[in-house]
């Protein structure tokens, strides 16, 4: 078995479950086969039931501890959630991260074509003078 395992609960979590819940569902291997469906269900019942209460009475919606607002970048997003995903998910979003940021290095809007071109062609001019005025002093 996986000795590395998460030990985070989720701040939704924290918001629509409790103690009891979370211990419920450590005992559920603990209990007899054919009673571990229904002590599941039941579980997944009362944090439904949580859920739709807690959104009831809080009509403002959720918001990140770190961000005030709900305009974060994704990599601001993924340094928040990094501790309560896996090591090999982690590395799945930090690789997404690295090719959006050589996709934004080659945005078209910030790559000046006309200073890339004129430097194409003024070292094409050059070569060509160069060529031709070696074989004129020959």
């Amino acid at each position: 078995m996986d000795t590395q395992h998460l030990d985070y609960v989720t701040p939704f979590d924290r918001l629509t479950s409790s103690e009891s819940l979370r211990i419920m569902k450590l005992i559920i291997p603990y209990v007899e086969p054919e009673s571990q469906r229904f002590l599941a269900l039941y579980i997944r019942f009362l944090e439904l039931q949580n859920t739709a209460a807690f959104f009831q009475h809080f009509n403002n919606g959720i918001q990140s501890q770190e961000f005030k607002t709900h305009a974060s970048s994704p990599m601001d997003i993924f340094q928040e959630i990094a501790p309560y995903i896996s090591p090999e998910f982690a590395e799945t979003f930090e690789n997404i991260s690295n090719i959006m940021n050589m996709m934004d290095m080659m945005d078209p809007e910030s790559f000046d074509m006309s200073s890339l071109y004129g430097s194409m062609f003024s070292s094409d001019i050059k070569n060509d003078n160069n060529e031709g005025g070696e074989s004129e002093n020959e």
